[in-house]
């Protein structure tokens, strides 16, 4: 897998996280619509993307199943990995 940013903390009511990304570009983890949440501390889990928007140097997502600001919050602190074969192939 590959760490492509962090959740920094819950966004509003309805279980939106936001993420600090380490692409180059902000939205560039909208293109995969599945995502790896977890770190050393906390075993990895996958976690479907149902929406998301770039929001300044940070990026809001929804993810499923994640319906409330406490739900959010759990994710706080943890990183988000792609799978490797899910990133382009380089030339």
């Amino acid at each position: 897998m590959v760490i492509m940013g962090h959740v920094i903390n819950a966004f509003g009511i309805h279980g939106w996280i936001r993420i600090y990304p380490y692409t180059e570009n902000v939205d560039s983890l909208l293109n995969y619509k599945i995502w790896w949440l977890g770190n050393v501390d906390r075993p990895w889990q996958q976690l479907h993307l149902v929406a998301g928007r770039s929001n300044g140097a940070f990026l809001d997502a929804k993810l499923k199943n994640c319906n409330d600001r406490n739900q959010a919050l759990l994710y706080k602190g943890l990183q988000v990995a792609i799978p490797r074969d899910s990133l382009p192939k380089l030339p």
